[in-house]
């Protein structure tokens, strides 16, 4: 249940200078990978939010490292609508799913230690009566949670309580609890992103190392980082807790002629911890950042060789080379949206984005407190890191062969009592498709052979969604999405086990 509080967004947008704080500039005579220079930092960003605070989103915090320096770092808005209280450096907000990283890099760690092996099959790592329903004969590798392919469906199976951490005594019992960890496809042929897998991971790290996954995040990562940030439900810090923004979503009023604000809860009720609840604030994932990418000659105090940190950084998975995106042991490659690894989130209430740029040891961070905030978060990121997408022009043959119905591999299929959300794919030309499902409807412009990009969402002036077709003896085998297959309805019978 949510608890709503309304307010009208031409509120916040009247006085809007008011709620933009100065911008706190730590370091100068960078240059970002989009181009920018350190002096035009402060204008290009403040330039950017002016448009989107207010229209967009109730509050963020940004903040850009360069070398070993934080040399950038604002809060924008508010971060209680009510009180007037306005975001600034030290205001916290919810990962979200950026927590997912710091599931990553402890099994880095482990794997580097000896202690987990990568390519091993994950059941080596758990108790022999833990209820996994796998049905391959092939493993599923810790390599598979992180490329979110191992299988599994998304399926929320906890009914009774609240979802929350009170209802549980362990992660494992939470992991076991709240999902059905029903395996549907073989490893590697579908990827469905999974807080399952995830939250799955980060059990096999309690078992492996001996250690709490939160008391073994906060020894290895956040203090060696100095990050300020916790696991709130399970170890609240009050200098983290004090400064967190409520979160919003914007909707409609009753007369469908206004747009308000509604309080959501902090937290949402399916069971995050440990793959999406993580607070600090936006400084705290700069120095993440930091120590992500030490210089040349220098270590990084996340590893006992910096030969880790570049393993990491190698693709262990991309449907299409890195022509749509690519996946680093966890870290999400670019689409040619923005240059750098990294992760976004979304929570009720809350949506985020954390890039890197290793090369350049660049990185940004952006919070923000509306669910709506993507125009906030992408368009920060792709105005510090730039576009990296050469778009070619020639294509063969038309576009009939994309047309059909799919379902998203991120669903529930075993036991399913309704319909599918069916994703339409209809051809318009030889150059544009239109997806849909249900009330919505989108364009996608060819930009590749069977690469398309959506040129009609609202929220997609600085991330345009794709879609990428993998064609297997002249018929459609899936539809790539970022994070999420498309399967072909027609080939369900073939994947899915019988319950």
């Amino acid at each position: 249940m949510k608890i709503f509080k309304k307010v009208l967004l031409g509120a916040i947008a009247l006085g809007m200078s008011s709620n933009l704080l100065s911008v706190n500039v730590i370091g100068a005579g960078y240059t970002t990978p989009s181009g920018i220079k350190s002096s035009d930092v402060e204008s290009s960003v403040d330039g950017l939010m002016r448009k989107l605070i207010g229209d967009k989103s109730a509050g963020a915090s940004v903040s850009v490292s360069e070398g070993d320096k934080i040399v950038f770092s604002n809060g924008y808005g508010l971060a209680d609508v009510d009180k007037k209280l306005r975001v600034d450096r030290n205001t916290t907000f919810n990962f979200a799913s950026i927590s997912k990283l710091f599931i990553w890099v402890s099994a880095m760690q482990l794997s580097e230690q000896g202690k987990l092996d990568l390519n091993k099959d994950i059941r080596e790592y758990l108790p022999d009566d833990y209820p996994l329903h796998i049905i391959s004969e092939n493993p599923v590798t810790f390599i598979n949670l992180m490329n979110h392919n191992a299988g599994f469906e998304a399926r929320w199976s906890y009914t009774s309580g609240s979802g929350e951490s009170r209802d549980f005594s362990s992660l494992e019992e939470a992991v076991h609890n709240c999902y059905s960890g029903i395996q549907c496809f073989e490893p590697g042929q579908f990827q469905g992103y999974s807080n399952y897998g995830a939250n799955l991971a980060a059990l096999i790290i309690e078992k492996v190392s001996g250690v709490l996954f939160y008391e073994y995040v906060r020894k290895n990562i956040f203090e060696p980082c100095g990050m300020n940030a916790c696991y709130p439900e399970v170890e609240s810090v009050d200098s983290v807790i004090k400064n967190r923004a409520k979160g919003y979503a914007r909707v409609l009023s009753s007369t469908l002629k206004e747009t308000t604000l509604e309080e959501t809860l902090f937290y949402t009720g399916d069971w995050l911890y440990a793959s999406g609840s993580v607070v600090g604030n936006a400084e705290a994932l700069s120095k993440f950042a930091i120590a992500l990418m030490p210089a040349e000659g220098e270590s990084t105090p996340l590893f006992r060789s910096n030969e880790t940190l570049n393993e990491m950084f190698k693709i262990s998975y991309s449907p299409t080379g890195t022509e749509l995106f690519s996946v680093h042991h966890g870290f999400w490659g670019t689409d040619g949206t923005y240059r750098g690894i990294g992760h976004t989130g979304c929570v009720d209430g809350m949506v985020s984005h954390f890039v890197i740029v290793p090369e350049k040891r660049f990185s940004v961070a952006v919070l923000s407190n509306d669910q709506d905030g993507w125009d906030v978060v992408n368009g920060v990121v792709s105005l510090l890191t730039g576009n990296d997408y050469d778009k070619p022009s020639e294509f063969k043959g038309g576009t009939d062969i994309f047309e059909g119905e799919y379902v998203q591999a991120r669903t529930q299929f075993v036991g399913r009592k309704r319909n599918f959300d069916v994703i339409k794919v209809k051809s318009l030309d030889s150059k544009n498709i239109r997806l849909s499902t249900g009330n919505n409807s989108q364009v996608y412009r060819r930009i590749g052979q069977n690469l398309f990009e959506n040129v009609t969402a609202k929220s997609g002036r600085y991330f345009k969604s794709k879609v990428y077709f993998k064609i297997v003896d002249g018929k459609v085998e899936k539809a790539v999405t970022f994070k999420n297959d498309l399967i072909p309805m027609a080939q369900l019978e073939r994947f899915v086990p019988k319950p």
